[in-house]
């Protein structure tokens, strides 16, 4: 994998100098510290190189654009790469339309369309941990993105993915209960769609509301049907995001074996720039197994410091405490200090709001 790297590396470098600089090269570091607060934490108490994506973009002809994104994650104390995005787009053959087809993460909710090293805050929330993976959904297939033709701005994404790689989760938990994910077909493809609307107040302020469905049913016969509403409400100046309010609510169905769990939850953040390069945030997540006879339900906030040098690096100071309630009782206490050091190194892709 190491040789592959190299080589990518070598023949992309060739080619962006043959090209003018029509191939992108963005390189993305994120390195975490946590520090446990109480004698129940999870935290490894150790400085840990989280991830590092190389991410190679660019147009291929006059009909389409590429991406190709590669990481390495840390597995037990060891880097292991894998491939997180490689897909092919076009937006020139339906007006108003945007068409991909390969391996992506999935079009859904806020969190799950942007990689985690551009995420707001250090760690997934506990709903999108639980229905997505401490990351993201990613999988392969064929993705649509219509912008209706009316005066407001709507979005219509539809996407249908194989299914069998849908939580991009490195605890590796499948393969510990003794499952092979790479021979397991899921028993038909998962399905999605989100209809978004974008409302601009302002050349500086906006909003953009999502509604999601998505369907799925993996190789072990549990089928799930997830329903989500995304907001986002945001006030850059320049390149200073000096207010941003960001929320999901997701609601999840499991049936497998005639046994069906409801599972309902969410979180808000809100974010406030203090300085020119400094913001403080905070976040509450919440998780209640609906069909729980313990009447189980989790807790989580976090208080955060983030200090942006400029559009390239962060770091991010974070305390977060987490627990959860069993018939009235509290359990599972987590307390535990973050230090998150983000930096970017080459050009990077443009974002939608």
């Amino acid at each position: 994998m190491f040789k592959f790297i190299s080589v990518l590396l070598l023949l992309s470098s060739n080619a962006f100098s043959a090209d003018n600089g029509g191939l992108k090269i963005s390189a993305a570091a994120d390195m975490l510290y946590e520090q446990g607060i109480n004698k129940s934490s999870s935290a490894k108490e150790k400085l840990e190189m989280r991830s590092a994506e190389i991410t190679l973009y660019s147009p291929i002809d006059h009909n389409f654009n590429g991406v190709i994104s590669i990481a390495a994650h840390n597995h037990e104390g060891k880097n292991q790469f894998e491939l997180h995005e490689l897909y092919v787009e076009n937006t020139s053959f339906i007006p108003r339309s945007t068409l991909k087809v390969g391996k992506f993460f999935l079009g859904i909710g806020r969190l799950n369309r942007f990689h985690r090293h551009d995420w707001l805050f250090t760690s997934a929330p506990k709903v999108n941990e639980e229905f997505f993976g401490e990351e993201a959904a990613f999988d392969s297939g064929i993705e649509y993105n219509y912008l209706l033709p009316t005066e407001a701005i709507f979005n219509l994404t539809l996407g249908v993915t194989i299914g069998d790689d849908f939580n991009h989760e490195h605890d590796h938990h499948e393969d510990d209960a003794g499952h092979d994910e790479e021979s397991e077909k899921a028993k038909y493809p998962t399905h999605y769609l989100r209809f978004s609307h974008f409302k601009e107040f302002s050349t500086t302020k906006g909003m953009e509301t999502g509604l999601n469905l998505l369907r799925k049913k993996n190789a072990h016969g549990e089928e799930q049907t997830l329903l989500g509403l995304d907001y986002i409400l945001k006030n850059r100046v320049g390149k200073v995001n000096t207010f941003v309010l960001q929320s999901e609510v997701w609601f999840r169905e499991s049936e497998e074996e005639g046994v069906k769990t409801e599972e309902l939850g969410g979180y808000i953040f809100n974010d406030y720039s203090i300085l020119e390069s400094s913001s403080i945030g905070f976040r509450v997540d919440v998780l209640k197994n609906l069909t729980s006879t313990t009447d189980q339900l989790d807790y989580g906030t976090t208080g955060q410091y983030t200090f942006n040098s400029s559009e390239f690096s962060k770091i991010r100071a974070s305390l977060s405490h987490t627990f959860s309630r069993h018939d009235g009782s509290t359990l599972n206490k987590d307390t535990k200090a973050m230090l998150q050091v983000v930096f970017i190194l080459g050009s990077h892709p443009a974002h939608v709001f």
